[in-house]
């Protein structure tokens, strides 16, 4: 509908001069979470140095290890040499060596007899070390040696056993242990010789 005026000229409609005011608005953009990115990225990079970190952690720890040797007697295989040794920079203070015994049998049985224990790991009962094992210290590639047979009277065949190193790397106040699991094994020419178990 058009009204008229006094001087008969047509008024404009009020929406139609609101319409012609309006400006277009633009849709808002919602405002970005500046809070939330700092923190997603604070944890990135946190992530990110703690990786380095243990990184550069798995170069520099200490990694005693133990190498067997045959045994001096091909036909005791208590006569071996194990090899305590250090594979790292970091030295190695008061190194201590003992021996767990598994299993353990006479020179008669130098294979696993049929009626000993299925286990793949058995239970290594108490730990024995020498005074001569005892309280090393071990810069980068030294060494001692230890020889169960001092320990034992007489021959044995085969035998299941475990070496436990304790130490105390120079930057730790507290003392650490690592444990090496060994059995023998019969060479095709019927010696014995020793090898390593890996952990389950």
């Amino acid at each position: 509908m058009v009204l008229y005026g006094p001087d008969n000229r047509p008024i404009p409609s009020v929406s139609g001069l609101a319409e012609k005011s309006a400006k277009p608005s633009a849709a808002p953009t919602p405002p970005q979470n500046q809070k939330g990115n700092r923190l997603h990225k604070r944890t990135v990079a946190a992530i990110l140095g703690v990786a380095t970190l243990l990184g550069g952690a798995a170069v520099v720890l200490p990694r005693p290890a133990v190498i067997p040797g045959d045994p001096a007697d091909p036909d005791n295989s208590m006569s071996a040499t194990f090899t305590v040794t250090n594979n790292n920079i970091v030295p190695l203070w008061h190194v201590n060596a003992s021996v767990g015994l598994g299993e353990i049998f006479g020179p008669d049985n130098k294979r696993k007899p049929p009626n000993s224990t299925p286990d793949m790991n058995p239970p290594f009962r108490s730990h024995i070390g020498l005074p001569q094992w005892q309280d090393h210290h071990l810069n980068v590639d030294d060494r001692f040696s230890i020889v169960p047979a001092q320990m034992f009277q007489g021959k044995t065949g085969y035998a299941d056993i475990e070496i436990v190193v304790a130490y105390q790397p120079w930057f730790v106040p507290w003392p650490r242990e690592k444990s090496f699991h060994f059995r023998t094994f019969v060479q095709s020419n019927g010696n014995l010789t020793w090898i390593s178990v890996p952990p389950n």
